[in-house]
C-alpha cells in the first residue's frame, strides 16, 4: 500500500469516527404537525356575518373614536373578535394571538380575512378593510407565559384622518400601577360590540408568572378585571391616557383550578390577565427597545418559570422571616431567658410548627443568687402555612393558636459560679422536661 493510500484510508477512518461521535447521544428530533392547508373564507359567510356586527358605546360613557371592533376569519364558517386601536391614520394594533396563524407573517394580504368596525353614533359602525399585515410578534409556545409580546401592526385601507391616534409608551408599568383598557366585549348573541372602559392595575412577582418581576419585563400581568369575549387587544393606559401596554390572554384556567384547589389561598383569588408591555415590545417604524435592555432580552421558559415557583415555594424563603420575628416577640417579654424557635415540617412542608426552646440565659446581674428561680408566663403557640393571597403571591401566614401557661425554673447560684444551668420546664404546673446545661447568652456575659 503507497503512503498516498494509506493516507486516505486514515482519513476516511477519522471521518467516519467524528461522525459516530456527532451522532451519538443525539436525540431524534420530533417535528410539528404540519399546519392544515390555508382554506380561504368564503366571501359570502364572510359578508353575511359582517354585515349583523354592530358596535356600540355603554350608555352615559364618552368613547374614544381611536377603538374598533376587529373581526377575523378563523376558518371557514368560523369567525372571533377582538379590539384594535389606531397609532396612525393608516396603521392600527391589535394582539397576533387575535389573527390565524397563516396570517402570522409581514407582508400578507389581509383583506379578505381581517375587518374593522370603529364606533360612529347613530349606525351599526364604520366598516374599514385590512390592506397588509406590517409586523407581528412569534408566538413559539401555546403558553402566554412564555410570550414575549403579543402585538401584531396591520395596515387599514383607508387613511382614518377624522379618528384620534395614540402613542405607545416606553415607561412600563410599576408594581400596582392603575391602569385601565378600552376594550370591547363582544355579547352573546355574537352580533352586539360594547366598548366598556374597565379598571385594573399591573402587578409583579406572582405565582401565575414569576418572570414578571420589574416594569420592564417583556410581558405583564393586569389584576381587578375579567377576561372577556374580545378584549385581546385593548389598550392599557395610564392615568396621563398614555398607552403602557395591550391586553393579551386570560389566566389559564387549568393553571387556576389547580391553584384554587391547592388550598393556598387565603382569599379568593382576584381575576389576572396576561399582557404585553410596550417598554419591550417592537414596535414598528420605532428603534428604540426599552429601557432596560437586559429585562426586556431576559430568557423566557418553561424551566425558568418552574424554578421560579420552586423558590417562591421554598419554606427558607417563607418561613425564617416569621421564625424571627416570632424569636423577637418571645425574647421582648422574657427577662431572663432568650429563646430559640425551631420549625418542624408537616404535610410536605405546607404547614410548618414551631418547637419553642430556652436557648441562653441573659440579664445575669439582675438576678438573684439563690439556688432556685421561678419564671413564668404565656408561650405563644403559632405555626406557619404557605399560604397564597388574593393576588397570587405565594406568601408564609402565621396561625393563633392561642398560649399555653409555662413556667421555668433553674439556679442563678450554679449559673453564676459554672456559667451553666439546667432549666425545667413546666405547663400548666406540670413538669415536661428538663433542658440541661444552658448557658448564659455570649454577649450579655
Amino acid at each position: 500500500m503507497t503512503k498516498i493510500t494509506q493516507t486516505l484510508t486514515t482519513l476516511l477512518t477519522c471521518a467516519l469516527i467524528c461522525l459516530a461521535l456527532l451522532s451519538c447521544g443525539k436525540k431524534e428530533s420530533i417535528s410539528k404537525p404540519p399546519l392544515l392547508p390555508y382554506t380561504p373564507p368564503v366571501e359570502a359567510e364572510t359578508e353575511a356575518y359582517l354585515k349583523k356586527q354592530v358596535i356600540t358605546c355603554e350608555d352615559n360613557q364618552t368613547c374614544p373614536n381611536y377603538i374598533a371592533k376587529v373581526v377575523v376569519t378563523d376558518g371557514p364558517g368560523k369567525f372571533k373578535t377582538c379590539t384594535g386601536f389606531l397609532i396612525n391614520p393608516d396603521v392600527l394594533v391589535t394582539s397576533t394571538s387575535c389573527l390565524p396563524e397563516y396570517l402570522r407573517l409581514a407582508d400578507l394580504n389581509c383583506s379578505k380575512d381581517v375587518f374593522f368596525l370603529f364606533y360612529r353614533p347613530g349606525t351599526t359602525g364604520e366598516r374599514i378593510g385590512c390592506s397588509k399585515v406590517l409586523q407581528v410578534s412569534d408566538l413559539t409556545s401555546d403558553n402566554p407565559v412564555l410570550w414575549r409580546d403579543d402585538v401584531a401592526f396591520l395596515e387599514i385601507n383607508k387613511s382614518l384622518n377624522n379618528r384620534r391616534s395614540q402613542t405607545l409608551s416606553r415607561e412600563g408599568m410599576t408594581n400596582n400601577m392603575d391602569l385601565y383598557f378600552w376594550g370591547i366585549e363582544q355579547a352573546s348573541d355574537d352580533r352586539t360590540g360594547f366598548i366598556r372602559q374597565v379598571d385594573c392595575n399591573s402587578i409583579h412577582s406572582n405565582y401565575i408568572n414569576p418572570l414578571v418581576t420589574n416594569e420592564y419585563s417583556p410581558n405583564m400581568l393586569i389584576e381587578g378585571c375579567a377576561f372577556k369575549n374580545g378584549f385581546s387587544g385593548a389598550p392599557l393606559i395610564d392615568s396621563k391616557r398614555r398607552v403602557r401596554g395591550m391586553i393579551s390572554q386570560g389566566m389559564d384556567p387549568e393553571l387556576r383550578a389547580k391553584i384554587i384547589s391547592s388550598n393556598l389561598l387565603l382569599r379568593p383569588l382576584k381575576e389576572i390577565l396576561h399582557a404585553t408591555n410596550f417598554a419591550c415590545a417592537p414596535i414598528i417604524y420605532d428603534t428604540d427597545t426599552g429601557a432596560n435592555e437586559r429585562e426586556c432580552s431576559k430568557d423566557l421558559s418553561e424551566l425558568l418559570v418552574e424554578r421560579a415557583r420552586s423558590e417562591m415555594l421554598n419554606p427558607a424563603n417563607l418561613f425564617t422571616g416569621l421564625k424571627n420575628k416570632l424569636e423577637s416577640g418571645i425574647d421582648v417579654t422574657n427577662k431572663f431567658i432568650r429563646y430559640s424557635v425551631k420549625l418542624i415540617p408537616k404535610n410536605g412542608g405546607d404547614l410548618q410548627e414551631t418547637e419553642i426552646t430556652p436557648k441562653c440565659f441573659k440579664d445575669i446581674k439582675q438576678m438573684g443568687n439563690g439556688s432556685s428561680q421561678d419564671v413564668y408566663f404565656s408561650m405563644p403557640k403559632v405555626s406557619f402555612r404557605r399560604a397564597m393571597d388574593a393576588h397570587g403571591r405565594i406568601l408564609g401566614a402565621e396561625l393563633d393558636n392561642g398560649t399555653q401557661a409555662t413556667g421555668y425554673n433553674f439556679s442563678p447560684k450554679r449559673l453564676r459560679n459554672s456559667g451553666v444551668s439546667d432549666i425545667f420546664l413546666y405547663i400548666n404546673n406540670s413538669y415536661v422536661t428538663t433542658y440541661f446545661n444552658i448557658p448564659a447568652c455570649p454577649s450579655l456575659l
